[in-house]
């Protein structure tokens, strides 16, 4: 299938789910499908879970970026929202990630006040150190966690930013949906998906 749409004019592929790292033999999928005429990015979104024990081999096999989750760097916190105690595991495979060559690595977070929201600096300041890239997500009032969560403008954070760090327009590759800024020197990019307070951008 995936080999029609890249004869169609598809270039970038990405692996999602569900959790796509509990498909038995993914990196032999992803092997696969990165060596198809026509696919020039092979891409995971993943909860790290158990990306320690697969970093290395995805990587070997062709995924180029990936797309982790994670709203809080708090254990307790991290367990209360995602109903486990993952939260060591998930920075394990992140490092191990960084070491086999990722590039970009980008964090997701979904920004919940009452939850997560004065969490904000402590992620920017973790992905700055680890050079990672940061997105931040609007909760949209959709699921169980949706519908509970309180809705937080990341318009107002967003510029409380731009003068902490005198960020500018920048790019990132697979960048779409988030609207991307990033540090003068280029050190550090941060991406803003905004349903609620800005659609379209």
């Amino acid at each position: 299938m995936v080999g029609v749409f890249a004869r169609l004019g598809v270039k970038k592929i990405r692996l999602t789910g569900g959790e796509p790292l509990l498909r038995r033999n993914l990196p032999e999928l992803a092997a696969r499908i990165s060596s198809l005429d026509g696919i020039e990015d092979l891409s995971i979104s993943t909860n790290a879970t158990q990306l320690a024990k697969h970093a290395l081999a995805l990587r070997q096999a062709g995924v180029q970026r990936l797309n982790v989750s994670v709203d809080s760097l708090r254990r307790e916190r991290f367990l209360s929202i995602t109903g486990k105690d993952s939260l060591p595991d998930v920075l394990a495979g992140l490092e191990a990630a960084r070491q086999a060559g990722f590039q970009p690595i980008k964090i997701n977070m979904v920004v919940m006040k009452g939850v997560n929201h004065d969490e904000v600096d402590d992620m920017v300041q973790f992905c700055i150190t680890h050079g990672f890239v940061l997105r931040l997500i609007e909760v949209m009032p959709m699921g169980d966690t949706g519908r509970n969560a309180e809705y937080v403008d990341l318009q107002v954070i967003k510029h409380r930013l731009i003068e902490d760090f005198g960020l500018v327009e920048g790019a990132v590759p697979g960048a779409r949906p988030a609207r991307y800024l990033r540090t003068p020197d280029g050190s550090f990019s941060i991406g803003f998906i905004t349903p609620l307070s800005w659609p379209g951008r």
